[in-house]
C-alpha cells in the first residue's frame, strides 16, 4: 500500500515537472516574437 502511494506521488510530481517545462519553453517562444 505504501509503495503504491509513493508511485502515485512520483507520477504527480513528474507530470507537474513536465507542465512546468512546457510553460518555460512557451515563455521563451513568446519572448522571441
Amino acid at each position: 500500500m505504501g509503495d503504491k502511494k509513493m508511485i502515485i506521488f512520483y507520477e504527480i510530481l513528474s507530470v507537474r515537472k513536465q507542465k512546468r517545462t512546457k510553460n518555460y519553453h512557451y515563455d521563451i517562444i513568446q519572448q522571441q516574437k
